[in-house]
């Protein structure tokens, strides 16, 4: 029989996802893999990564614990859309990355559309009736 698994999950149901912050100088390196896509395909390369998760920068493994004879997997994503962890949201830095992916898609920045909802809409004037 296998390892029970334990897996963490918020009270709205959702995983808790953490983000995998890169950083050259973070203590924890994914580890890499190339799965096999087809003959003549050059390898997709996976992982190998260096970071920190945002909420335990000292954290120094994603390897899985065992805690009561249960198996805890750390879910990571280094894409800050994926996160569901709030410890990790809450860092001054997630907002930083959301922020700069947003700006780099045209998108409105959060606060900028707060402004925009509190901002009444301004009367256009009505383009003329042409008779033809």
């Amino acid at each position: 029989m296998g390892t029970p698994v334990n897996i963490r999950v918020l009270k709205n149901g959702q995983v808790r996802i953490h983000w995998f912050v890169r950083d050259p100088k973070g203590p924890i390196r994914t580890g890499a893999s190339a799965p096999f896509l087809a003959p003549g395909v050059k390898p997709l390369v996976l992982g190998g990564k260096t970071g920190y998760l945002a909420c335990q920068p000292k954290l120094r493994s994603l390897t899985s614990p065992i805690a009561e004879g249960k198996l805890q997997p750390i879910p990571c994503s280094s894409e800050p859309a994926a996160v569901t962890c709030p410890e990790c949201r809450g860092v001054p830095q997630y907002r930083e990355a959301c922020e700069a992916i947003a700006n780099a898609n045209g998108q409105l920045r959060a606060d900028d559309a707060d402004r925009k909802r509190k901002t009444p809409a301004q009367p256009q004037e009505a383009a003329p009736i042409l008779a033809s």
